[in-house]
């Protein structure tokens, strides 16, 4: 099984980033047999090579038993990194994160007090109601703006889902 990890150690499919910052992603395999395979990451099906002019990327592997982990890290991050980061394992095992690198002003606009915010930023304790807008972007461009207003929400399961 092949399963993409944010900074904190947590499962992710989708990730939000401020321009400047940087990405760090981790890839846990488990169950794999011995010979082992080498785990690449692709961004939009395109592999990953190492770019030494912005600090690039790093990916380190570490071989356990039947546990094998990469580390990807991106610096500098820009709003042409965003993508789908894969992380295979092998030829036919893989796990995608959506990433979106929301430049500066936009990515201000997007935070409230209360809200959480994407990875690189801070906010105040919530206060309900909590308000906040929604920007949906194509490529670096605002398409919508959706405004929302949470009333109260159950701390077993906070996930907000908009389709």
């Amino acid at each position: 099984h092949v399963h993409v990890m944010d900074e904190r150690g947590s499962e992710v499919h989708e990730k939000h980033y401020k321009e400047g910052s940087m990405i760090e992603l981790s890839c846990v395999v488990t169950g794999v047999p011995f010979p082992h395979h080498t785990v690449t990451w692709t961004r939009d099906d395109q592999p990953l090579v190492f770019n030494t002019s912005r600090g690039g990327f790093r990916i380190r592997d570490d071989t356990k038993h039947s546990l094998v982990t990469s580390k990807l890290y991106v610096r500098s991050v820009m709003p042409v990194d965003s993508g789908i980061y894969a992380c295979c394992y092998g030829n036919s095992t893989r796990d995608t994160v959506s990433v979106h690198v929301i430049a500066g002003e936009i990515f201000s606009a997007m935070q409230h007090d209360g809200g959480t915010a994407p990875s690189g930023s801070q906010t105040s304790s919530a206060q309900w109601p909590w308000a906040t807008q929604l920007h949906w972007l194509k490529l670096t461009t605002v398409v919508a703006i959706l405004h929302i207003v949470i009333n109260s929400y159950q701390e077993k399961n906070p996930l907000l889902t908009l389709r």
